[in-house]
């Protein structure tokens, strides 16, 4: 059975990054938390969220992840995939830009298995590169998982 992939972002990040992803899983799109919720509840494997998903609600969504039972072992990982709502990815925007270690150290603190400056990516080692890293994160974060209980 092919693994499902939760890409819950901005509706301008929606083809950069779930077109990445594909070829490596089935993938459900959410723009709105109450979207990302149905979501989940019929399963996931992995939920990729944005930092502009649903106004900012990135944290929120984390927080609701990691405190389910059923659910506290899903990998999640942060992305900045835009530069601001309703902007593809671009070189910088320096207000993001400035904030994004607290961003992403707030991500691993609420249990995230990481972040993932996207736009940076791209800017460093070019678009086609950061398409193939964002892919191979989500296939490294797709393999065989332990669950609580043995229930999965």
């Amino acid at each position: 059975m092919k693994k499902k992939i939760l890409v819950a972002v901005a509706p301008a990040a929606t083809e950069l990054i779930a077109s990445v992803l594909d070829d490596v899983a089935s993938v459900d799109v959410a723009h709105t938390f109450a979207e990302a919720e149905t979501a989940i509840a019929g399963g996931v494997d992995l939920i990729i969220v944005g930092t502009f998903f649903d106004g900012s609600r990135m944290f929120d969504l984390l927080r609701l992840v990691k405190s389910g039972p059923a659910t506290r072992h899903v990998p999640v990982i942060c992305a900045r995939a835009i530069s601001a709502p309703g902007k593809g990815a671009s070189a910088t925007d320096p207000p993001i830009l400035s904030n994004l270690d607290v961003v992403s150290s707030a991500s691993r603190s609420l249990g995230a298995e990481g972040f993932l400056d996207f736009c940076q990516r791209q800017i460093a080692v070019g678009i086609r590169a950061a398409r193939e890293e964002l892919a191979e994160l989500a296939r490294s974060h797709l393999g065989d998982r332990p669950c609580p209980g043995g229930g999965c």
